[in-house]
């Protein structure tokens, strides 16, 4: 099994992440409503603003369920109110399918994220090596990767893509709904496995797949909650310029999907 090192970094990196998320997104929606004074218009403010990442996300959905033969209902990019009177960025809606599919389906958008992000921060950023650099206080290193970063042609655009994408690439409620399930048959795949006398070679083989994709998503989460932080100085200066007492008020951008 990977160090118990790597999966305590998963766990902090991906907490720090949803704990940036929640207060940067919260206080981006509430913005928009002080701009708009409208609850439906600031959410389509909202959606426009992380449109990338919105349109990968449920793109994700149906392609996954096109690949694994899943009906689709319905497909939208565009925000609306449901049943629950949640807002949702964007939906794809499914024929009721099986645990399986509808794990895969569910993951698509995380798995699709994890991938473009990794792709765009190594590939053509470098974020990820000045992020390790940071994270290990090499700062001679850390240095250079910066100088590297702010000669790279289009950055505005590709760290606004990867802003965006991260946002929006974190599953739903709904999305996890399958993986409960998913997760209790492999354990019991695993079990069968260890009386059968497979376990051990099934883990020498899957092992380093394993840690390599921890590492990825460690990477990517160190990546996202570091463009958030940076996010977060032009969202409190407006805060402070306004000074409008709807910055405490309890609408927000959770419960939207």
């Amino acid at each position: 099994m990977p160090s118990l090192t790597l999966w305590l970094w998963f766990g902090l990196t991906l907490a720090a992440l949803l704990i940036i998320q929640r207060g940067l997104l919260n206080r981006i929606y509430r913005l928009f409503f002080f701009i708009s004074r409208n609850d439906s218009l600031a959410s389509l403010m909202y959606s426009l603003l992380f449109f990338p990442g919105i349109a990968l996300h449920e793109i994700s959905h149906w392609l996954a369920a096109h690949l694994l033969g899943v009906n689709i209902h319905a497909f939208s990019l565009l925000p609306r109110r449901n049943e629950e009177g949640k807002i949702e960025l964007g939906y794809v809606e499914t024929e009721v399918t099986g645990w399986f599919r509808a794990a895969l389906i569910g993951a698509a958008p995380l798995l699709a994220g994890i991938g473009a992000i990794w792709l765009m921060s190594h590939n053509i950023l470098a974020i990820d090596d000045l992020a390790k650099a940071m994270l290990l206080a090499d700062w001679k290193r850390a240095s250079a990767g910066l100088r590297i970063l702010m000669l790279t042609p289009d950055i505005i655009v590709w760290i606004y893509l990867i802003f965006s994408i991260s946002n929006t690439m974190l599953p739903s409620a709904r999305d996890r709904s399958a993986w409960l399930p998913a997760g209790l048959v492999l354990c019991t795949i695993a079990i069968g496995l260890h009386f059968l006398g497979y376990l051990s070679n099934a883990v020498t083989w899957a092992l380093p797949l394993v840690e390599t994709g921890i590492q990825t998503i460690v990477g990517c989460f160190v990546v996202a909650a570091m463009l958030d932080l940076l996010f977060f100085l032009p969202v409190l200066i407006a805060e402070w310029i306004l000074n409008e007492p709807i910055f405490h008020h309890p609408r927000s951008a959770q419960g939207r999907e």
